[in-house]
């Protein structure tokens, strides 16, 4: 809500200004700058950010769109045709390079770019997404990027999903957001709501919330609109207007007249002076939620030329309407628009969108805005026809739930109609059916669930076809599933009876026997899941289904691998990959291959596998889509990796919205994870108790889910110092009667963690107790998941031997085992040593595991080893610690650092020094880092000079 263009100066915004002016400089260094600017209608939130844009364009380019009210049922993608025709004409000739593979994409926005008609099948449902945020990245590459979204509250589905998406994937792009929204107007669980709840609790966006003016601030307004007014009619002024700049200005504009009491006689105050042939163009310019075209206004008056030529100059001239581009007219403010549209009659009202949807109609308007228009027009026929066209649309254009709000209108619509499968060009099954995968596929599970089991209240099991009915039986499982529910298995398998004997469907057979299988899978059910995807494969083979095969050979290949059968369940896989045909079978074989290896410790193998598959979907044209799936993937491997900077680095990305449940659990135990290694543990608990009811809920049905829970808890306990409530949560799952999983192993593997801080902290009869549990445990998995690394390394912290740990060291070090025992180990080995005398030994382990320790990154093991060192007395230049001399500005080295830097001065790399010293590079990077410190040295060879001083 702009105030006129008599208003010289902006008033009572400097501070919110200086505000946007500094985002726009963090955004220019590729920090995450993005603002929400928000306050009520009129309070100045478009002034403000088009004083802004005014500034800004002078350093980036500004490119603004503006959300469209179309009711209930609003246009999916409404700013982003004029955002994207900016961007366009930005990088010009470099345009399509630039959007990349998906560029054929932009064709369903912007039409004028199709030369053919378009082909939405070749047309990736991530491709549109990608496109933009490349075109995006592109011009912010040349300079600075303002993105405006005016009037987010009248924001669709596909356009907050879009903006969900772009905010995650232009970090450090210089790309900076800035929505305007009209907060107390955006209804509480809405999609909005939503949308910014989310938004703001990720730190995605900042806030600015514009406040009324105070009367000195609207002293100053009514001075730069018409000067100098006495304090009687300031004081009238400011209790009518309350402080909100649009009232002010509106009161101002007709001082003259009789002020009403209400908002409603505010606004239609300039209307109400018009000539008849203005108010007529008004009220037919009421009609449209964002600006008409002049043709559009034209046709809807009937007027000459001039005569609309002077009614237009008459309503613009009092300030009604105004220009908003070369041949369109719109509302000065969009609550002007609403007063007059309110205005009307209601027959006056339905004439009005029965005039739109004809002209709109003739035209070849948008089925979207058809089916508004005819709607509200009381024609049902017809907005029920144009509702189930704008729903396919949408869904053609990936906008799902945009497109579900239409199917719900059609939905709504369909009893009012005579022959309604006549109107609409579908039955009302195949609608429901339609209905509830936009529905899915827009994140409402629920009401995917709830429309699914409608069509099957509907159907007669008798008479209808039964590949129908087995595919409505096959939705309600997987949104069962999406949603964490029970009966997937049972609604599976009645579907399969459904199409016994029913000839033709062995493609739907062996799909929905997958599906069994997968189910099987998930809940631990393992033996039946081998057979269900035996069965699946033998009959893909049967009718040549590459695919089926794939799918069924990759769920049973887990399945071994969770059996024990390793070698099995790898042979499996290699036969999934041999048969996945297309980009979906071998996406899926890369994401459950990953997940495999990482159960198996292959940690370096599992991201190499997943970034092949990042690769993959990034020559889709579909890397920050689909692609993130893969990426996600490889945070897991990665954290057993120890590099957490690049775990981080996806998670802060957040290279995918995950929409469906179970996709949100796995990312948020990664989460939390990442936050116990930092340290972060208030941040971690809060999020794990946010979460807690889901993830039980789910956990019931998803075994991997209660491992992932279970194995959260055990981390939480450790980092918080608290090693007797890790034990309990540990001998949980140890005891724990239920099907075991592959990833038991590594839980057990933490179990060794877990004993050694219960003997360090003074609980040795709990150590040992929980110690023999875990060897038992151990001893109880199938040979082929007792990973022989992991079996050393978990022994000889069981045993807490000194010369057992030392021997582990190199093992400990390895790829293959999770790169907190490089500090773990070194650290009760160090402990050991202390116990056993050998305080010099002592001190050089320690200080190698604070080295590893403060490489990691990791809080916890950095805070237990600086504990450690205090207690013990083996601080550097207590215990063992050497002095260098006067040559070496006084700096101390420890024991092992005068040994690292001896071998610098042999000219050994650091690989060689850990080589020789038995310890890794990088540990050895560490070390070779802190002796240049002390000695105040910056490279390798003033060291070795002062070495041989």
């Amino acid at each position: 809500m702009s105030l006129t263009a008599s208003s010289a100066e902006m008033v009572a915004r400097d501070a919110e200004l200086a505000r946007l002016d500094d985002a726009l400089q963090r955004a220019a260094r590729g920090e995450p700058a993005s603002v929400l600017v928000g306050g009520e209608a009129g309070i100045g939130k478009s002034r403000l950010t088009a004083e802004f844009g005014r500034r800004a364009s002078a350093e980036a380019t500004v490119l603004t769109g503006w959300c469209l009210d179309y009711g209930s049922t609003p246009a999916p993608y409404g700013p982003l045709p004029a955002i994207l025709r900016g961007v366009l004409d930005e990088l010009g000739d470099r345009a399509d390079e630039a959007a990349g593979p998906g560029r054929d994409a932009l064709q369903l926005l912007l039409p004028e770019r199709a030369v053919d008609p378009v082909d939405r099948s070749a047309i990736r449902p991530e491709g549109l997404r990608e496109t933009i945020a490349n075109l995006l990245e592109a011009a912010a590459a040349i300079r600075p990027v303002v993105v405006v979204v005016e009037d987010l509250h009248w924001a669709d589905a596909a356009t907050l999903s879009m903006l969900s998406f772009l905010l995650r994937a232009l970090i450090g792009r210089r790309v900076l957001f800035l929505l305007t929204c009209r907060i107390d107007e955006v209804r509480r669980g809405g999609a909005v709501r939503t949308f910014l709840a989310e938004a703001e609790r990720a730190r995605l966006l900042d806030r600015i919330t514009l406040n009324r003016l105070d009367p000195l601030e609207v002293r100053d307004l009514v001075q730069g609109l018409r000067g100098t007014v006495d304090d009687a009619a300031l004081a009238r002024l400011m209790e009518r207007s309350e402080g909100v700049p649009f009232f002010v200005e509106e009161l101002l504009c007709n001082a003259q007249g009789p002020m009403p009491d209400t908002l409603r006689d505010v606004l239609l105050s300039r209307f109400d002076v018009l000539g008849d042939d203005a108010k007529k163009v008004v009220r037919l310019a009421s009609g449209s939620d964002g600006a008409i075209s002049h043709t559009l206004l034209a046709t809807l008056a009937e007027f000459a030329d001039d005569r609309l030529d002077e009614a237009l100059r008459e309503a613009v001239t009092t300030g009604v309407l105004a220009v908003t581009g070369d041949e369109s007219y719109g509302f000065r403010h969009a609550l002007l628009r609403e007063a007059v549209h309110d205005d009307l009659l209601p027959g006056e009202r339905a004439r009005l969108h029965w005039a739109y949807a004809d002209a709109l109609e003739a035209a070849g308007g948008s089925a979207s805005a058809l089916a508004f228009h005819w709607h509200q027009a009381h024609d049902s026929p017809r907005a029920l026809h144009a509702a189930v066209s704008a729903m396919m649309q949408a869904k053609n254009s990936y906008a799902f739930s945009t497109a579900a709000r239409f199917g719900e209108l059609a939905l709504e619509l369909w009893d009012q109609v005579p022959d309604p499968e006549g109107v609409a060009g579908i039955g009302r099954i195949a609608l429901l059916a339609r209905l509830g995968s936009v529905l899915r596929n827009g994140g409402d599970g629920e009401r995917a669930l709830a429309v699914v089991s409608l069509a099957l209240d509907e159907i007669d099991p008798v008479t209808v076809e039964p590949a129908v009915h087995a595919r409505l039986l096959r939705d309600k499982a997987l949104y069962l599933q999406n949603l964490g529910r029970h009966r997937t298995v049972e609604v599976l398998t009645e579907a399969l009876a459904v199409i016994e004997g029913s000839a033709g469907e062995e493609r739907l057979r062996a799909t929905l026997l997958g599906y069994l299988a997968g189910r099987y899978l998930i809940g631990a059910r393992l033996e039946e899941a081998v057979a269900t995807a035996d069965e699946a494969y033998r009959m893909a083979e049967s009718i040549g289904f590459d695919n089926g095969m794939s799918v069924a050979a990759n769920l049973r290949g887990c399945t071994r691998i969770h059996l024990g059968e390793v070698e099995a369940g790898l042979a499996d896989f290699r036969l999934s990959w041999e048969h996945a045909a297309d980009h979906d079978a071998q996406l899926r074989y890369r994401v459950n291959f990953a997940d495999s290896l990482n159960m198996l410790g292959r940690f370096r193998e599992a991201v190499d596998v997943a970034e092949a598959g990042v690769a993959h979907s990034r020559t889709l044209g579909v890397e920050r889509s689909s692609g993130a799936i893969l990426s996600h993937n490889m945070v897991e491997p990665l954290l057993e990796l120890g590099e957490i900077d690049r775990v981080e680095e996806i998670s802060t990305r957040e290279l995918t919205v995950r929409t469906l449940q179970v996709f949100r659990m796995y990312s948020t135990m990664s989460r939390i994870r990442a936050l116990v290694w930092r340290g972060r543990m208030d941040e971690a608990v809060r999020l794990l108790s946010e979460w807690r009811t889901t993830a039980e809920g789910v956990a019931a049905v998803e075994r991997q889910v209660w491992y992932s829970l279970h194995d959260v808890e055990i981390l939480i306990a450790l980092g918080s110092g608290d090693s007797v409530r890790a034990a309990a949560a540990l001998r949980v799952v140890i005891e724990d009667p239920g099907q075991r999983l592959a990833l038991l192993g590594r839980i057990l593997l933490e179990g060794g963690r877990v004993v050694a801080d219960l003997r360090a902290d003074g609980h040795g009869d709990l150590a040992a107790s929980t110690a023999q549990l875990v060897r038992e445990r151990w001893a109880s998995l199938p040979v082929e998941l007792q990973h022989p690394h992991w079996g050393s390394v978990l022994m000889a912290l069981l045993d807490a031997d000194a010369d057992a740990l030392g021997a582990v060291l190199s093992v400990a070090d390895a790829d293959d085992v999770p790169a907190v025992f490089r500090a773990v180990v070194r650290l009760e080995q160090a402990r050991a040593l202390v116990a056993a005398g050998d305080r010099p030994a002592a001190a050089d382990v320690a200080v190698d595991a604070a080295a590893s320790a403060e490489q990691l990154g990791h809080d916890r093991l950095r805070r237990r080893t600086a504990e450690f060192l205090d207690a013990a007395g083996l601080r550097p230049g207590a215990h063992g610690a050497v002095s260098r001399g006067s040559d070496s500005a006084g700096a101390e080295l420890t024991a092992r650092e005068r040994q690292v830097l001896d071998l610098i001065a042999e000219g050994l790399s650091n690989r060689q020094i850990g080589d020789r010293l038995f310890i890794s590079a990088k540990t050895a990077s560490v070390h070779v880092s802190a002796i240049l410190r002390k000695l105040g040295v910056a490279t390798r060879t003033e060291a070795a000079v002062a070495a041989r001083r």
